[in-house]
């Protein structure tokens, strides 16, 4: 059996962006914990957790839909906003995390 390496690289950045998406709930379910358990969050930051949700969605979605494709030039196009909807969402994660910790102290 002869495998693209293309199609290998697309199914890579489609898994990438699946783990990706997993450790923002991590994050969102540690967040909810640490609230949970007394630590306060103030109000700004729920939506700052909120936020790169929106782009780990797409790149959720997309990954998925990656995974699927058949067509070459579908698949092309489904990598390209998978891969920068999953860099947008880390970097806000990342983000995140810095903001809220300056306003915690």
């Amino acid at each position: 059996m002869v495998r693209n390496p293309v199609r290998e690289l697309q199914l890579v950045v489609g898994k990438l962006a699946l783990l990706l998406t997993f450790a923002y709930l991590l994050t969102l379910l540690a967040a909810m914990i640490g609230v949970a358990t007394g630590n306060t969050l103030p109000i700004l930051g729920y939506a700052f957790l909120l936020l790169p949700g929106v782009a780990f969605y797409i790149s959720a979605r997309d990954a998925i839909k990656l995974h699927r494709a058949d067509d070459p030039e579908q698949a092309k196009t489904l990598l390209r906003t998978c891969a920068l909807y999953g860099v947008i969402g880390l970097a806000l994660l990342i983000a995140t995390g810095v903001i809220l910790n300056s306003m915690g102290d």
